[in-house]
């Protein structure tokens, strides 16, 4: 499967570019997630996704995992 996701990518067109926000989670740690929202923000439900290993943000599985949830319309947060 991780050839063949590699050989054929997917693609998200629905998906817009995420907000890109950097959280300060210990002295001298940051963390950086690609945030997509919605209109009015505070009135969705926000999914918060985080990568396995070796994995990250931009992996297609937490891409369409992303453009499923925001499609019926949740914030989503992925983390890197």
């Amino acid at each position: 499967m991780t050839l063949y996701s590699w050989g054929n990518p997917r693609y998200f067109p629905r998906l817009p570019a995420p907000t890109i926000r950097y959280f300060d989670v210990a002295p001298a740690t940051r963390v950086v997630a690609d945030c997509h929202w919605q209109e009015r923000p505070w009135e969705r439900v926000t999914l918060i996704a985080l990568h396995g290993l070796n994995g990250s943000s931009g992996a297609h599985y937490m891409r369409g995992q992303a453009a499923k949830a925001f499609a019926v319309g949740m914030n989503v947060v992925r983390f890197n």
